[in-house]
């Protein structure tokens, strides 16, 4: 036989056989509780917690970190650009590079690799790349070396019949 004797804030308080028992409410599973996210049972109350990339405010209400303004977001490097995201944070490289996640590194990009070089050798270089024409052959774009017209140059190699 029981009576409740008390109820204290989150405590109910009974007396069963002439002992004191004390029973704690869950206000969490109750629902009950105040909390944006993470709610945890404590005897007589509870607290608040949040998520990753999350930061308490006001003992119940979480607020998005932006680990950019406070650090950079830790793991980009000085040359990349860190963008604040909704509990996180994401890095990217200028153009050329690609973010390195294992070395936290922004990696140059070997843009030769494609080969994007017409009648020319492609020659990488920190970010870009260039191309030098082949012997013979003239740039008509950044990329596309076509056959030099020596015979209609300002100085034509032949004195007589030219045949490019």
């Amino acid at each position: 036989y029981c009576i409740i004797l008390y109820l204290c804030y989150n405590v109910i308080i009974y007396l069963c056989y002439n002992h004191v028992i004390l029973l704690d409410i869950d206000e969490c599973a109750k629902g009950s509780a105040l909390c944006d996210t993470i709610c945890i049972n404590t005897n007589g109350s509870y607290n608040c917690a949040c998520n990753p990339g999350y930061r308490l405010r006001n003992k119940h209400t979480c607020d998005d970190v932006d680990e950019c303004r406070e650090s950079n977001g830790t793991c980009c490097p000085t040359t990349a650009t860190c963008t604040n995201t909704d509990g996180g944070y994401t890095c990217s490289c200028p153009a050329g590079y690609t973010y390195n996640t294992l070395n936290n590194t922004c990696d140059d990009i070997n843009e030769c690799h494609g080969n994007p070089c017409v009648n020319a050798v492609c020659s990488n270089t920190l970010g870009s790349f260039q191309c030098q024409c082949h012997s013979g052959y003239e740039f008509f774009n950044a990329t596309y070396c076509r056959d030099k017209d020596e015979c209609h140059a300002d100085s034509p190699v032949c004195q007589h019949i030219c045949t490019n």
